[in-house]
């Protein structure tokens, strides 16, 4: 429970900035969390799917 709203809080800080997330920030939000748990907290803070493969595609992540 505890690090699903540290994961939130994460991802809510930098979902507010403008393209604020680099992707080292979402390689190291995948390791410790681990993918589903990521993407789901992403789409709980209002990440769109569109949003969600321009990552991927950007920072070439297979596992996201």
């Amino acid at each position: 429970m505890l690090r699903s709203m540290i994961a939130a809080l994460f991802l809510l800080v930098y979902s507010t900035q403008a393209n604020a997330l680099t992707c080292d920030e979402v390689r190291r939000a995948i390791a410790w969390y681990g993918k589903y748990e990521t993407l789901r907290l992403a789409k709980l803070n209002g990440f769109s799917d569109k949003r969600i493969e321009r990552i991927k595609r950007n920072c070439k992540l297979e596992q996201f």
